[in-house]
C-alpha cells in the first residue's frame, strides 16, 4: 500500500504545472522567453494584416488574446480558478478581466439558472414543508 501511495503522490507532484512552461517554442522544446514571444507575435500579427487588412490586427496585442482565453473560458462555464490555471493569471486578475470584457447576456443568465437548477436537490423547502415533483400526487415519493 505506501508504494501506491507514494506513486500517487509522485504523480500528482508531476502533475503540477508551472505558469512559466505552459508556452513551449517549438523549434527549441523550450518556454518562450518574453523578448522571443513577442518577436514571434509581432510576426504573425504582420503576416496576418497583410493578408486582411481589413481586420486591424496591425494593433493586436498579446494580452488582448489572454484577456479573450479569459472571456471565452468564462463564457464556456468555467470557474475563475480554472481559468487561472489556463491562462496564469491570479484568481484577482482573471476575476477582474472577467467583470471587466465579459458582456452579460441573457443566454448566460438562463445558463446560470439551468446550472443551479441542475445541482439542485429534488426536493427543496418551501414554505417549511417538502415540496414535491409535479409530475407526482400528494402522498407518493
Amino acid at each position: 500500500m505506501a508504494a501506491r501511495i507514494d506513486e500517487e503522490l509522485r504523480l500528482s507532484d508531476e502533475a503540477t504545472i508551472s505558469h512559466l512552461n505552459i508556452v513551449i517554442a517549438e523549434g527549441t522544446g523550450a518556454p518562450y522567453s518574453i523578448d522571443y514571444f513577442g518577436k514571434c507575435f509581432g510576426t504573425v500579427r504582420a503576416a496576418a494584416h497583410a493578408a486582411r487588412p481589413d481586420l486591424g490586427c496591425d494593433t493586436l496585442l498579446a494580452r488582448a488574446l489572454r484577456h479573450t482565453a479569459v472571456t471565452r473560458l468564462a463564457e464556456a462555464g468555467r470557474e475563475i480558478p480554472q481559468i487561472a490555471a489556463v491562462t496564469g493569471h491570479s484568481l484577482a486578475q482573471a476575476a477582474a478581466i472577467v467583470d471587466r470584457y465579459m458582456t452579460r447576456t441573457r443566454k448566460l443568465g438562463d445558463q446560470a439558472g439551468a446550472k443551479h437548477l441542475a445541482e439542485e436537490p429534488r426536493h427543496a423547502l418551501a414554505g417549511g414543508r417538502e415540496t414535491q415533483k409535479l409530475n407526482e400526487s400528494p402522498g407518493k415519493s
